[in-house]
Order: structure tokens, then C-alpha cells, then sequence
């Protein structure tokens, strides 16, 4: 059942962007990552035409001013903006896949946003309290009818939390906003493009609802880079977590990732899912200053266990969204 849910949110300073903080490290983390033999992924680009220059400048000026004026901002109330002053003629959803110089990827925004909701979602509340503002999770005033699959998914619907974080109104936030970003401070994460290691093409499917789409095939490979900024041991668990490398599921990402799915969906064809990654880190290829971790499974284990508090207060539940 979808409920509605306020909570205290647990926040504490944010971790500064400027200067590498005394047991934190700048570390790049290479990954490798696959569809499994059972997924196809879509992740599309979307198309848009241009407005009039000076019709653009007005609207933008006028949005600017009216999120300024909100008491709250959220994407529901964005949205709604936007559809009052429009930035582009219109928005349409490719058909196809993402594609770059003949190349198959998966953008680095589609890659953060997965991941950062799934962190989201595993911070779970307990006695009124969270450690996720749930600022991305919670956005929108989503229809729990059209969203029954991603509720029986994730578990209830909560559709609001309390005290989204803004450093304009408070420096100190959630665990998930210091690593991620939020309204007014920079992510201390970054994602590269994840781009296919093999000479593969799209495939088209005819999906049952009258549209064909060109999507990545099952057993598409392919390579990208974190890049983590002033990160504590801690913060490496947390986005671990995200990564699910501690529980070796595959995350969930692009459309039709819930209608075709394992747990809650059907098959396409009786036979293929959709929106099913399997990410492995490979190696932290470079660390500033330097540690003691002789290889990527050291670094692991010890991530493991500075999370471990969260996990066994009741806050972090590293089972929650897994596939096995």
C-alpha cells in the first residue's frame, strides 16, 4: 500500500569540496559491467526541438524567479513550471538506444541516477528517522496505480520526506547528498560514460504496447570509471552498497526495468527481462594519498565493516532491491 511517510532526517556538515580532508582519499575506481544472458537495456536519448531565442531568455528568467518563490522545491513543482514556460518546443522519447561514434553506451547521468536512487532506497527509515533526505526517491507525486510494480519492488511508496537538503538553507545533510550532490553542492562523485567493449549491435524488439525499440543486447559488456572525491572508508561502503558489490545483484536501470522483471514483472517473450546490470569493480586504479589496502578485496572488506554500524542499527538494509 502506498503511504505517505515524514521523517526526521538524520544530517551532519558536509564534507568540503576544496581541500582533501585528514583520512579521506581521492580514488578512481575502473569497473566493468554487463547485461546478463537473460536482460536486454534501453536507455534513450531524449529528443527535443529549440524555441525561439528570445522566447528562451524570457522563460528561463521567469522559471529562475518562480523557483525561487517556492516554499518547497521538488520536481513536481517543477515540472509544473516548466509546462507553464516552456524551454523547448517539445520533448520526445527516442526509440533507440544511446549510441556515440558507432558505439553502445549507457550515459554517465543514467548511470548516477541508478545507483544514487538504489542507495536511496536500501537507507531505510527506523523510529521516524532516516540517513537519505530521499531527495530523488521522493520526488514527483507519482500515481501509486501506475506505479504498482516499482512499489511491490522497493516496498512502500514514500512519497515525501522532510527536509529535502539545501546548503543554502543548512550546511549540514544526508549521507547520500554529501557524496552525490544536492541543490547547491557539487557531487564528490563522478561517473564516466560506460561504453561497450565489443563489437555489438542493437537489437530490435517489438514491445506489446504498439512501439518498436532498438535496445542492448543481453551479453553487452562494457567499461566505465568513478572518480571519488575526498572519500572517507565509509563513503566507499556506502557507494559499494550502491554498486551492490556486496551482495553481487545486478541494479536496475533504464524503461521497462519493472514490467519485465524478475521479481515483480513478467518476461518479454517469455524468455528476456529488461533493465538488468551486473557491475563489478575491477581495481582502484589510483589512490591519493596512499593506503595500506594491498588490493581491491582488502579495500572491500574494510568498507564493509566501517558500514556496518547502519546495517546493524537498522538503517541500511543491503538486501533490499537485490535480484539473485
Amino acid at each position: 500500500m502506498s503511504k505517505k511517510l515524514e521523517v526526521n532526517v538524520i544530517k551532519r556538515k558536509y564534507t568540503p569540496r576544496d581541500a582533501l580532508q585528514p583520512n579521506r582519499y581521492n580514488i578512481v575506481l575502473n569497473v566493468n559491467a554487463y547485461t546478463p544472458e537473460n536482460s536486454y537495456l534501453f536507455i534513450g536519448d531524449i529528443k527535443g526541438a529549440a524555441i525561439e531565442i528570445s522566447t528562451f531568455r524570457s522563460n528561463i528568467r521567469k522559471v529562475a524567479n518562480e523557483i525561487i518563490s517556492l516554499n518547497r522545491v521538488d520536481w513536481f513543482s517543477i515540472q509544473n513550471i516548466l509546462k507553464k514556460y516552456p524551454l523547448i518546443k517539445e520533448i520526445r522519447q527516442s526509440t533507440s538506444s544511446a549510441e556515440l561514434m558507432n558505439k553502445i553506451y549507457i550515459p554517465s547521468s543514467s548511470l548516477k541516477g541508478a545507483i544514487r536512487s538504489r542507495l536511496e532506497y536500501k537507507l531505510i527509515p527506523k523510529n521516524g528517522s532516516s540517513y537519505s533526505c530521499h531527495i530523488i526517491t521522493s520526488l514527483g507525486d507519482v500515481d501509486s496505480s501506475l506505479a504498482k510494480r516499482h512499489i511491490e519492488f522497493w516496498g512502500e511508496d514514500i512519497k515525501y520526506y522532510k527536509a529535502p537538503c539545501n546548503i543554502e538553507i543548512s550546511d549540514n545533510v544526508c549521507i547520500v547528498c554529501d557524496i552525490f550532490g544536492s541543490s547547491g553542492l557539487i557531487s564528490r562523485v563522478d561517473f564516466s560514460n560506460a561504453y561497450s567493449i565489443d563489437n555489438v549491435k542493437l537489437v530490435r524488439v517489438n514491445i506489446p504496447i504498439g512501439i518498436t525499440y532498438d535496445v542492448i543486447p543481453p551479453n553487452t559488456n562494457f567499461k566505465f570509471d568513478i572518480i571519488c572525491k575526498n572519500f572517507s572508508i565509509e563513503d566507499l561502503g556506502l557507494l559499494f552498497t550502491a554498486l551492490e558489490q556486496y551482495t553481487n545483484s545486478p541494479i536496475l536501470i533504464g524503461k521497462f526495468k519493472y514490467r519485465y522483471n524478475p521479481k515483480v514483472g513478467e518476461k518479454l517473450f517469455n524468455k528476456f527481462y529488461f533493465g538488468l546490470l551486473k557491475i563489478k569493480v575491477s581495481n582502484i586504479n589510483y589512490v591519493y594519498p596512499e593506503w595500506n589496502y594491498r588490493n581491491i578485496d582488502e579495500a572491500m572488506k574494510a568498507s564493509r565493516e566501517a558500514i556496518e554500524h547502519y546495517i546493524k542499527n537498522g538503517f541500511l538494509d543491503l538486501n533490499k532491491g537485490v535480484i539473485k
